[in-house]
């Protein structure tokens, strides 16, 4: 059962989605991807130097690194090669550590796959897409954390 209270906020919710721009809705496509990626790696070690522990984030958190950065490609920012669990130093200090990332990129997906990265299609996202991935990542994300 609705009460009114619940209504409003639902309405309020739809009312703020409409109005929202293609930038507010990549950044939370955005977040929900990389908190997916996240919790997709949580076992593994970071993707350049293979540091394990919480000693390696800042406060015990790992960042979503993406082999080709968001600023550079931005094209890959939701694409689940691309992007891997990443310690705080590779990631914002070393730049993503990129020959290192490569050659583990290479033994974790496969030559093929880092060869498709490399020469993907350019692909504009719209606010529809965006809206979408959002809404995949936060189910998955849930879906797991469910299990």
């Amino acid at each position: 059962m609705y009460t009114s209270e619940k209504r409003k906020r639902e309405t309020l919710t739809k009312l703020k989605d409409k109005v929202k721009t293609a930038s507010e809705w990549r950044v939370e496509a955005q977040t929900a991807f990389n908190a997916y990626v996240r919790y997709r790696d949580r076992d593994l070690p970071c993707i350049s130097c293979d540091a394990t522990g919480s000693h390696e984030g800042i406060g015990g958190y790992w960042d979503c690194g993406h082999f080709y950065s968001r600023g550079a490609r931005r094209e890959l920012s939701f694409n689940l090669w691309n992007a891997h669990k990443q310690c705080h130093r590779c990631n914002r200090y070393l730049s993503s550590n990129p020959q290192e990332y490569r050659k583990r990129l290479i033994i974790k997906i496969g030559i093929d796959r880092v060869d498709a990265l490399e020469t993907y299609a350019v692909v504009r996202h719209d606010i529809k897409y965006l809206r979408r991935i959002k809404q995949i990542f936060k189910a998955k994300l849930k879906k797991r954390n469910n299990k």
